[in-house]
């Protein structure tokens, strides 16, 4: 195949000439994969929507660390408690720079990329302009159209859009407003969110009208945002409550939509919120009940369009939160009740029914001097509880541990909570213990490792028992050189799972199986200079099943280059070639996007995928960028299944975007 053959050929030579040192690399930027993918499973599906979100309103409107306090840094998502410790302990010092943060940071170049975007040193002595606005046109679409388009089934085009404006009028008053049309959906406005806050006045901390997020406790109650779970980073699973945030989020069927206000006293903080909106749900026409809720947001056949907006859902909630002494901990109260237009029934088991739900939790959290305890239970209307404790350990600057506890019962419903667990967000029908660990053995070198043991003491909607499972990662980075980093990630996983198969009889059976996998990556990146920057990484998977299935493995190898020829335009490209012996031994990686974008790819089959990527600021407030991706499957008569199938051996996404500020 000529388009996979030269794929491989340039990637080759680019592999040729990355070694041969003659490339340079140059400062990270929020768009680069290494600087967020931290926050993320890289090794698992991941929608980065709600992170990507929550890091562009930081942008927008960054924290001032001049005045800030710890508990503010704690709140920021990709810092630890180690690392707020180490950022704090500088700006509470005599010298406060930069380059003292950097290097308390120990060279941890993403979560410094991170902390010199969403932050400012020094508050400075002029007023914040009048009028602070941001708007962002994106525009993307396939190059080829999938058989949905073809068939009829889709009625709306091919194209994918999204608009956003957010709007500051001096520091007390904020606005945003968004719109986006997924492929295939034909109102340009099929999805919109907004709002509009009053901000920092006197003891009102914030009052919002729209589109709201509430974080609390450890988010067994509450937690409509962005949180980690497991990841490649083994310390900060502990979180750090933002408590009310107005949001203009892409993500449909994410947060709240009413009122929200939160009051915030010298040692007391209170959130209420009463919300009213429509959620997309499948309809059981026979009974007049709900059979499942919508998740995915998309409207593009008549039967997506019916679901759309079909139950109205009420809610009322409430978090007050107080300090006891002023070094002792927080204990945090969280209410909740929500009331459905329709009831619901699902035939998965323990899933919420009927058409009223609540739960309440408790919670606490204490910062000590070299440790952070957390705990928070809570209860649900179906009388099933729900508790979460951990502690994290700081026993000196180069070592810090997690230990985190989880016991979920089987009939616990919380509709907007999210705790973490091994399904991440799913607080049910779970219990588990995980240890990370994350040392500096010396200047330059660093281990994080972390343990998951877990178990689902009842059946779940795909296995018809009980069943456990444990998952193992290592990850060492080292950086023998300024301008180089080297990082080896090991993986091991062993679970329980089921299979489909056929005795001799051809009857179907899902006998249990035990279903392992290993995996090893290794990364390399070498900057040489100011304008260029290198990345070369492989991966290996390999996956066993006690019975049912065979064995399969996976193999990646994978080239990204950054090039700056001038301070306002740059270019990114990658090559990456991959295989794999079936879906079950895929492989992901994430990939970089236009500014606000980041792509979680599975990589499976044969095949090739390449991206072009370039970014130009116009004027200081300017900035244009397109980007251009390839999958080239090899001998594939089709990509995708169904409707989402497109015929041929490759396919094409072209994106477009102009980011305005005032």
């Amino acid at each position: 195949m000529c388009t996979a053959t030269a794929l491989r050929a340039g990637m080759l030579f680019l592999l040729c000439t990355c070694a041969s040192g003659l490339l340079p690399a140059q400062e990270p930027d929020l768009t680069d994969p290494a600087i967020l993918q931290f926050l993320l499973d890289p090794d698992e599906e991941t929608d980065p929507a709600p992170m990507l979100e929550e890091i562009d309103r930081l942008r927008d409107n960054p924290i001032c660390l001049e005045s800030t306090d710890r508990a503010t840094l704690a709140t920021l998502p990709f810092l630890d408690a180690a690392t707020v410790d180490a950022v704090h302990a500088v700006l509470t010092g005599d010298s406060v720079s930069w380059g003292n943060i950097e290097r308390a940071l120990d060279g941890d170049a993403p979560r410094y990329a991170l902390l010199r975007a969403c932050t400012v040193l020094s508050c400075g002595t002029k007023e914040s302009p009048r009028l602070q606005l941001t708007l962002r046109s994106r525009f993307q679409q396939e190059d080829r159209p999938r058989a949905g388009y073809l068939d009829g089934s889709w009625r709306g085009s091919r194209a994918r859009y999204y608009q956003r404006l957010r709007i500051g009028f001096g520091e007390h008053l904020r606005a945003a407003a968004l719109i986006e049309k997924d492929p295939g959906e034909r109102l340009l406005t099929d999805h919109s969110s907004g709002y509009i806050a009053v901000e920092r006045l006197g003891v009102l901390r914030r009052a919002v009208l729209g589109d709201i997020s509430v974080t609390a406790g450890q988010g067994l109650v509450f937690w409509q945002g962005f949180a980690m779970s497991k990841t490649s980073q083994a310390t900060g699973v502990q979180r750090s409550p933002t408590l009310l945030r107005p949001i203009a989020a892409s993500r449909e069927g994410y947060g709240a939509r009413g009122v929200g206000l939160q009051l915030a006293f010298p040692d007391v903080d209170a959130v209420l919120i009463l919300s009213s909106t429509g959620r997309d749900a499948t309809l059981d026409t026979a009974n007049g009940t709900v059979g499942s809720f919508g998740t995915d947001g998309l409207h593009r056949s008549t039967s997506e369009e019916q679901r759309a907006g079909q139950v109205r859902e009420d809610l009322a909630g409430a978090h007050v939160r107080c300090r006891i002494l002023r070094t002792g901990p927080q204990v945090g109260l969280s209410v909740m009740a929500s009331r459905y237009s329709l009831p619901s029934y699902s035939s998965s088991p323990f899933s919420f029914a009927g058409d009223r739900a609540w739960c309440g939790g408790i919670d606490m959290r204490w910062d000590i001097d070299d440790a952070t305890v957390v705990c928070e239970y809570a209860r649900a209307h179906t009388r099933a509880g729900a508790l979460l404790a951990g502690i994290e350990l700081r026993p000196s600057p180069f070592a810090q541990l997690s230990l985190l506890y989880r016991r979920y019962g089987e009939g616990f419903v919380s509709l907007h909570g999210g705790g973490f667990g091994e399904r991440s967000g799913n607080t049910q029908n779970e219990e588990g213990l995980y240890c990370g660990l994350r040392c500096r053995p010396f200047p330059g070198f660093r281990i994080e490792m972390w343990a998951d043991v877990f178990r689902f003491p009842n059946r779940t909607a795909t296995m018809d028992m009980p069943s456990s499972g444990n998952e193992l990662r290592c990850t060492a980075s080292w950086r023998p050189l300024p301008r180089m980093e080297a990082r080896l990630h090991l993986r091991r996983e062993s679970k329980d799972d089921v299979v489909s198969m056929r005795d001799a009889a051809g009857r179907a059976l899902r006998p249990l199986t035990l279903r392992s996998s290993a995996g090893l990556r290794i990364d390399l990146r070498y900057d040489a200079s100011e304008h260029f920057r290198v990345q070369l990484r492989g991966d290996y998977t390999h996956v066993t099943h006690e019975q049912g299935l065979p064995d399969a493995g996976g193999c990646l190898l994978a080239a990204d280059l950054r090039w700056r020829p001038h301070p306002r335009f740059t270019i990114a490209g990658s090559l990456c070639t991959f295989h794999s012996d079936s879906w079950d031994a895929r492989l992901f990686r994430f990939e970089r996007d236009v500014r606000g974008m980041m792509r979680s790819v599975a990589c499976d089959g044969e095949g090739v995928r390449s991206y072009l990527l370039c970014m130009l600021k116009i004027t200081s407030r300017l900035e244009i960028s397109g980007r251009y991706a390839l999958t080239v499957r090899e001998g594939a008569r089709e990509i995708g299944t169904d409707r989402d199938a497109v015929a041929g051996d490759h396919l094409g996404m072209l994106s477009l975007q102009a980011d305005w500020r005032l």
